[in-house]
């Protein structure tokens, strides 16, 4: 109950400030839950055992840098080396404020201002961000790190975005595929294939890509099982993202689900013959995102190695409804977003709600 609380109080604030201010108070308010929190999940409890462990290790040794005997990544233990001197909420504390200058900058660079009370919602009531990242703190780093590459990418900084996409896979091995995506980006924007316009009429290929989308989603089974050998791959992190795949099971998808998702890729898709490049690209990874949250749901933690793609959602909805009111009127636009949050809240309160929710547990480091 305390994170929907603190949910609506968000949203109050984003409908009464809107425009200029929105993104720095909306965020501001994501950071205090995400740089205060407390035992949100059992992860907090084992970041917390292994940082104070390494304490340990590096007051036994002198100040000599020290890896833990696990599957961590180097770059986040070389972290826990650098904060052996403080307490691991201070820790988190600087991981989280790191991401939310990531997160104002890129939306304040990228989405309307009118409609950049959009993102701050989108981002802390969708399950798999803002709630993902107070747990799965590695990976949440190693996300905001993709983004900030691909924003140096956007203004020919490529020197610092390739350290930085070094970085994030130093902290966690699935940000390869969040660096290859930038580095996609940085292609087709070398060779200018952005300029490419996209000819017939503005409804064909969306339907195309709707269908298409609804062809894999009938053969999902058959296409899933000749593909995910890629992750039977020896490397450990990798094997326990797809967990045993002798015993993986398809779970139904939710109707919901499968009409969100098509209803964003028909959109999507519509949205690209009036977006500019960096919108474009925006569409192309939540496109992806769309697929691949209906072809991968259900299997073990498979989804989590595309949140690479979906985070750009949140630069990209806005902007989208901001086309729709222009193309086809405000209450059209309204109607888009609330089917975006409507979706967002729905799979946020089954992960906050006592007492089967995941983050019911939440609480605030001050509190404790």
């Amino acid at each position: 109950m305390l994170l929907l609380s603190i949910g609506i109080f968000l949203s109050i604030c984003m409908l009464l400030t809107r425009y200029k201010k929105a993104a720095y108070i909306g965020f501001f308010i994501v950071f205090f839950v995400m740089a205060f929190q407390y035992n949100p999940t059992t992860d907090y409890i084992r970041y917390q055992a292994s940082f104070e462990q390494m304490q340990i290790l590096i007051s036994q040794n002198e100040g000599v840098f020290y890896q833990l005997p696990s599957r961590a990544e180097p770059g986040w233990q070389m972290l826990y080396n650098l904060f052996a001197w403080a307490s691991f909420p201070f820790f988190v504390f600087c991981v989280a404020l790191f991401q939310y200058f990531v997160l104002v900058r890129l939306t304040k660079t990228y989405v309307d201002v009118k409609y950049q009370f959009l993102t701050p919602i989108l981002f802390y009531f969708t399950d798999a961000f803002m709630l993902m990242q107070t747990t799965a703190m590695r990976q949440g780093l190693a996300i905001e790190l993709c983004l900030l590459s691909f924003f140096l990418v956007n203004k020919k900084k490529y020197v610092w975005a390739v350290i930085l996409a070094g970085l994030a896979f130093s902290v966690h091995k699935t940000a390869l595929l969040g660096g290859a995506f930038v580095g996609l980006y940085f292609l087709l924007d070398f060779f200018k294939l952005w300029d490419i316009k996209v000819t017939r009429n503005d409804y064909f290929w969306p339907v195309v890509f709707a269908l298409i989308f609804i062809f894999l989603y009938l053969f999902k089974e058959s296409i899933i099982d000749n593909t995910l050998a890629f992750f039977s791959s020896d490397d450990d992190l990798l094997r326990d993202y797809s967990y045993n795949l002798n015993s993986l099971e398809f779970k139904e998808l939710s109707p919901l689900i499968i009409l969100y998702d098509c209803v964003m890729v028909f959109v999507n898709v519509l949205y690209y013959k009036y977006a500019e490049k960096q919108q474009r690209f925006f569409i192309i990874a939540s496109t992806i995102a769309c697929f691949c949250d209906m072809l991968f749901f259900g299997l073990g933690s498979i989804p989590r190695i595309f949140l690479y793609f979906s985070i750009f959602n949140i630069l990209l909805y806005p902007n989208i409804a901001k086309f729709i009111a222009e193309k086809y009127g405000k209450i059209v636009s309204v109607v888009y977003i609330v089917f975006c949050v409507g979706y967002s809240v729905k799979t946020f309160i089954p992960a906050v709600m006592p007492p089967e929710g995941y983050y019911s547990f939440y609480e605030f480091v001050f509190l404790t």
